[in-house]
Parts: C-alpha cells; sequence; structure tokens
C-alpha cells in the first residue's frame, strides 16, 4: 500500500549559472515559471507546530523518549520504525487501538519464523506513529472521561500537514478510534489552498474524508479557480466535476475551465521539453569544454559561461514551437453572458451550441437546467393580493424561474415588514405584523436539522424592522414600529448566547428604513449604516452608521439626494452603498443613487423601470436585486437588476405572485440549496474526455431536458 508524503519536498531542476537577461528571455518567450508547483501539505519544522501534540496535556498515556527511542507503559513489544528508532508498547494495549496489530500478534497465518514482539513499519518514522498512538489514547481519554464525543473538538490545534501525516498512520494501522476525529479534524480545518492536495492523498487513505473533500470542491470551485489550485486535479477528476449537477457554476463556464486546464497542462509538456532540450545543449558543451580543460590542466566542472548562454540563445530562437498562451493570470468567468467556446480537435466531433446572450440573467437556454446555482434568492411573506402571507418563493438564475422550495419547511408563518437575516447559524427571521398584531417574535432555521425553532423574543416589539450584521456570532436590529409608536431604539443579538441586549439608539426615529452591512463578517467586524426612513411625520434622506466600541451611532455628513421611506439598500464590498426607489411622501420613486463611504458623496445612477416602495432587495453576484413592492397604484410581482457596466436596471422573471412588504435574501449554503431546489437526473453534458485524442472534446446538448 503505497502512502503519500506531504512533507516530500519536490523535485527541483539542476540549477545553471546563466546570465539573468538571458534567462528572463527565454522565460517570456517561452512562458516558463521560475519553480514548479510546490505541493501545498508541507509542515516547516522550523515553524511553531508541535509535531507531538499530546505532549504537556495531563493523564495521557504518553510515552517516554529514551535517547531516539520511545518507551509507553508496560511494553513488552516493540515497533521498529524507518529510521530504525524503536517504540516499546504494551501488546494488549496496541491490539485494542489498532486491528493491525491484532492481526500482526495473534493471527495464525502470520510467519512463524518471525518475531512477533517486533513489528517493522518502514512507511512512517517514529514520531508520527508516537503522535497517533498518544492522540488516540487522548479521544479515547476525553471520550470517556469528559464525554466528548469522537470529533475534531477531541484533538489539540495543529498544522493540517501534521494533521495529515496522523491521518496516514491512523489508515495504515486501522486505527478506528482516530480515524473519524482526524478526518473530521481536516474538513473543518482544510482551507481551500489545501483542499486539492488534500482530497488527493485522502482517496488513498480515507474514502469518507475524501468524499466530503469532493464536496467541498463542488461547493467551492470558484476559489479553487481563482487560486489556480484546480490545475492540480487529474483530467478523470476534471470530466467527474462537469459532469456532476452540483458543482456550483454556469454550464457556460465549463468551456473556459476546461481551455484552462488544457492549456495549462500542454504548457507543462513544452516547457519539460524545453528544459529537457536546454540540458541537452548544455552537457554538450560541458562536455566539448572538459576535454579542452583535460587538454589545458584546467578545471574539469568549469564550464564557460559565454558559451553556455550562446547554446541558451540557440535553443531559444526557435527550437520549440510557440507556447500556449502564460497562464499567471486565469480568465475571469463571466457567469452572465460567456460566449466562449472550445474549437471541436477534429472535424468529425460534435459542435457545441453557443451559450445565450440572454440580458435576463445570462443563464444558458436550457444548457443550465439541470446543474444547482451558487446562490438562491429567498422571499419570505409580505402583503400580497389578499392580505398578509407566509408564502416562500425561491428564484434559481440558472433556470430564471420562482418556484417553491422542494422542502416544505421552509416555510415559516404569516409574517409582512418583518427582517430576514442569513449567516453560519441559520435563517433568522423576526418582527413584522400578520394583520392583526406586531410582533416582537423571532424563529431561526437550522440548516442541518432543516427546521424553525423559536429563539429569545426581542425586546421591543418591532414591524417595519431593519437588520444589519455586526461580525459572525451578532445582528443588530434597528428601530421599527410598536403599533404605537415609531421606534429609535436598537439591540444586539448574540447567536451564541441567544439573547437581545438594547444598546445605543439612533440619531432619530427610522421605521420602514433599511439597514446596509458594508464588509463580510468572515474578515471580522462589519459596519452597519440606517438608511432613510419615516418617522410618523416625516420622511428622511439621512444616514447614520452604528460605532460597536463606543455604542452610539454616528451620523453621516451627506446625506442621500431623495428622502426615501420603504427605500430598498445594498452594500457592495466594503465602501458602497446603493439605495433604489422608496417613498418620498408623495410619490413612490424608481431613482437609484450610490454612495462611497471613502468618498463621502452620492451620485446619481440608472433609474428602476418600475417605480417601488416596501419591495424585497438583495445583493446576488454583486450586483443589486429587487424584488415585488408597491407602486403607487397595487403590489407588483416584477423584479429587476442593475448592470453596473450600462448604467441601467435589466427586467427578470417577474414572482408568481404581486407582494410588498416582503423580506428578501441571497443564501449561498450548498446544502440548503440542493434541499430546496428541484432538479432532475437528465444531466446535459458540454464537454467530456476523449481517451482517443487525450483531450476534452464537444457533445451535443439535448435540445430540451428534464426538470
Amino acid at each position: 500500500m503505497s502512502h503519500p508524503d506531504v512533507s516530500a519536498e519536490p523535485e527541483s531542476p539542476v540549477p545553471m549559472e546563466v546570465d539573468e537577461h538571458v534567462e528572463s528571455t527565454i522565460i517570456q518567450r517561452h512562458s516558463l515559471t521560475k519553480e514548479q508547483i510546490q505541493k501545498l501539505l508541507r509542515c516547516d519544522r522550523r515553524e511553531s507546530c508541535q509535531h507531538r501534540h499530546s505532549t504537556g496535556l495531563d493523564g495521557v498515556h504518553l510515552a517516554e523518549q529514551d535517547g531516539q527511542n520511545f518507551v509507553f507503559p508496560r511494553p513488552d513489544s516493540a515497533i521498529v520504525c524507518a529510521e530504525g528508532h524503536r517504540i516499546k508498547l504494551n501488546r494488549l494495549h496496541a491490539i485494542a487501538l489498532s486491528s493491525y496489530f491484532g492481526v500482526c500478534f495473534l493471527h495464525a497465518a502470520y510467519p512463524k519464523d518471525h518475531n512477533k514482539d517486533e513489528v517493522h513499519l518502514p512507511f512512517f518514522n517514529a514520531v508520527e506513529i508516537v503522535d497517533a498512538f498518544e492522540l488516540t489514547n487522548l479521544v479515547i481519554q476525553r471520550m470517556h472521561f469528559d464525554k466528548i464525543p469522537l470529533s475534531a473538538a477531541s484533538l489539540p490545534p495543529m498544522q493540517i500537514a501534521c494533521a495529515f501525516r496522523v491521518l496516514n498512520v491512523a489508515a495504515y494501522l486501522d486505527i478506528k478510534y482516530l480515524l473519524e476525529p482526524i478526518s473530521d479534524y481536516i474538513d473543518k480545518n482544510i482551507t481551500p489552498e489545501h483542499l486539492v492536495e488534500g482530497y488527493k492523498i485522502s482517496k488513498v487513505t480515507c474514502a469518507d474524508l475524501a468524499m466530503r473533500l469532493w464536496r467541498r470542491i463542488l461547493d467551492g470551485f470558484m476559489l479553487l479557480y481563482d487560486n489556480r489550485t484546480f490545475l492540480q486535479l487529474e483530467k478523470k477528476d476534471i470530466d467527474r466535476l462537469i459532469k456532476d449537477p452540483t458543482l456550483n457554476v454556469l454550464w457556460a463556464f465549463d468551456d473556459i475551465l476546461v481551455r484552462v486546464y488544457d492549456n495549462y497542462h500542454t504548457q507543462k509538456k513544452i516547457q519539460q521539453a524545453f528544459r529537457n532540450r536546454v540540458q541537452q545543449a548544455v552537457t554538450m558543451v560541458s562536455s566539448a569544454e572538459n576535454v579542452k580543460s583535460e587538454a589545458s590542466h584546467e578545471n574539469p566542472k568549469k564550464v564557460r559561461p559565454d558559451i553556455k548562454n550562446f547554446m541558451y540563445k540557440r535553443v531559444a530562437k526557435g527550437a520549440l514551437p510557440e507556447p500556449v498562451r502564460k497562464m499567471t493570470d486565469l480568465p475571469k468567468p463571466r457567469t452572465r453572458q460567456s460566449t466562449t467556446t472550445i474549437p471541436p480537435p477534429t472535424s468529425s466531433a460534435p459542435k457545441v451550441p453557443p451559450p445565450s446572450t440572454s440580458t435576463a440573467t445570462g443563464a444558458t437556454n436550457g444548457i443550465g437546467l439541470s446543474r444547482l446555482p451558487r446562490a438562491i434568492v429567498l422571499c419570505t411573506g409580505g402583503w400580497g393580493d389578499n392580505g398578509p402571507t407566509d408564502r416562500v418563493e425561491v428564484y434559481d438564475y440558472h433556470r430564471e424561474q420562482w418556484n417553491p422550495p422542494a422542502h416544505p419547511s421552509v416555510v415559516e408563518t404569516v409574517r409582512a415588514y418583518h427582517g430576514l437575516h442569513v449567516n453560519d447559524y441559520g435563517i433568522l427571521c423576526m418582527g413584522g405584523f400578520n394583520g392583526r398584531q406586531n410582533f416582537r417574535s423571532a424563529s431561526l432555521f437550522n440548516f442541518e436539522s432543516m427546521s424553525w425553532k423559536y429563539i429569545c423574543a426581542s425586546v421591543d416589539i418591532r414591524c417595519y424592522v431593519s437588520i444589519g450584521t455586526l461580525d459572525k456570532d451578532h445582528i443588530i436590529a434597528c428601530g421599527g414600529y410598536t403599533g404605537q409608536m415609531r421606534l429609535r431604539s436598537t439591540e444586539i443579538y448574540s447567536f451564541t448566547e441567544n439573547e437581545w441586549q438594547r444598546v445605543g439608539p439612533m440619531n432619530i426615529v427610522r421605521s420602514d428604513a433599511r439597514a446596509v452591512t458594508l464588509g463580510t463578517a468572515a474578515n471580522g467586524t462589519c459596519k452597519v449604516f440606517m438608511i432613510g426612513g419615516f418617522d410618523g411625520r416625516q420622511c428622511h434622506k439621512s444616514l447614520e452608521y452604528y460605532d460597536p466600541v463606543r455604542d452610539e451611532w454616528i451620523a453621516e455628513r451627506n446625506s442621500m439626494n431623495t428622502k426615501r421611506s420603504g427605500v430598498g439598500a445594498v452594500g457592495i464590498g466594503e465602501n458602497v452603498i446603493i439605495a433604489m426607489g422608496g417613498f418620498n411622501g408623495a410619490v413612490r420613486l424608481s431613482t437609484t443613487e450610490l454612495y462611497d463611504v471613502r468618498e463621502g458623496i452620492w451620485h446619481e445612477l440608472g433609474s428602476l423601470n418600475t417605480s417601488r416602495s416596501n419591495f424585497g432587495s438583495c445583493c446576488l453576484a454583486e450586483e443589486p436585486w429587487v424584488f415585488g413592492g408597491y407602486n403607487n397604484e397595487r403590489t407588483i410581482s416584477e423584479c429587476e437588476r442593475f448592470d453596473s457596466r450600462m448604467n441601467r436596471w435589466v427586467t427578470t422573471p417577474s414572482m408568481n405572485g404581486s407582494r410588498s412588504a416582503l423580506a428578501s435574501i441571497a443564501v449561498e449554503h450548498p446544502d440548503f440549496i440542493r434541499q430546496v431546489v428541484q432538479r432532475g437526473s437528465n444531466v446535459p453534458l458540454s464537454v467530456v474526455w476523449d481517451e482517443s485524442v487525450s483531450a476534452f472534446v464537444p457533445t451535443t446538448v439535448p435540445d430540451t431536458v428534464s426538470s
């Protein structure tokens, strides 16, 4: 059984003393890189990571170091490691932990002439084996005495490379108590940069972990595309990716993906051929120089650099065909209007129909029907034609369709003018109005159990409430209406403590305003702005933001150009706010404006196609979207998205029912999307791997696809 060595250094080309100008010219012309792709899972032993991760922990069945050997309590057998060091341990203890040692010490088929008191393990060094045994003892102790289940919580912190070393030992020795927690630890702590290499290692060590990492590759593939690590996948894995309907990219991106992958590996072959040609030329010159130096009694190892540079120039002058373009900067996928196609490798290959250039959302015509989207829009509740409703609709931008959720438990209670928020804990819904009473209740939808549960109610009753994100564990609810008075109070909810705590009030009363979050919770603390609103007498055009350190709201100097109540607003990145529509006290608005907090100035943008207030809004694929609302005459179902390149709003498919006072969010949780978005079994393929030509080739896409 082979075991990949996560710490092995990649082979490096033979160093050659070459003039820097000549070398840079060759690299530029032939798209060479100065270093080969390094293995991601390396562990520098000069770093702070302890390679015996149980050392210093009390009460663990530890080994004592005796010179270069290790001794566990009550030893009666030994393990001989790769470097010849010995690990002395108790035979019964080893059998209890590892079925491998049960075979070695007890099985009748084991060679009789072999010393049963000694087991040779040439694949691992002593520290790796001791680490695996000590961590297993630690896991068992925490399971029995501390009641900690077998999971990542049972293990101390370690580098991801060390975790894979432990996994290799645990898989080879079949240490079941350690396999589950170490696999869980890797799954929870591995980064996108290490994901592909970790998947390749786990394929030969732990099938369950490999399946979990493959799911993460599917869910976060665009991160692997951005950091170029997807190029380390094998061609059969790329083919499997394209065939998988849960890959979170549009079908139109398949062509880009395959072109990049093929070009990269073609370039690697050209680079290797070029290196071989140069090395042959240098070897020939070195041989000639050695003959000359022997005659002149010179140093036979010294080769004149001018002759080497001459040979480099001769090889670089045209010895190889024009290389493939440089792969330093990968093309950014256009998930909306991609027109990239793959030229067929042979004249007989079927043609791929070009992707659609639909101005609605850019989803390809029929090609993307069976692939899940990376994100969905979830619209809940609102005020329909017959009053408040609990209706929930999901927008799939791959199919350009609104549909009810496939999982019925997503539907909550009847609410309008409520707040909705999503993070890693789930989907939080709070406040609102059901036609008879205003709410202070709140509920949380759990992604794992796929069910709603009531959580701590807010301090104040809040209809027309706005919610912003402070960090990954806290949100802030701002303003609203109690049924008797408009509010300027705010309160923070802690997901870890399940409690609301009142904090500093806003500078003015705001009901029917909009909270906008700038930044992402994953990167630390966010900045929450409150925009517009109504105080019972007049609409506002001011904005202010919350300072959690000072626990106070700070007013921005420059207000919007227009008063807006029932306004929609989204945050783009860390600095840009876009406010849309609303009500100015006289008419519903279609105007849109942008605010950059660094500049402090509001700029007019293209107007909405339909004036509206009290509508849903969110940011999907870094673009503002609006849904439904009220247009001076009636509730509407029309939806739009803003195209920043054209500075205009583009009409998108309408919802299945007219609604205002709804709440909307963009959800990117892959497991949740898989359960609420329905897909059929007919999966069209745009490209497949053809072994006869060793390349991806187009395939015919059916005219109709069952969903």
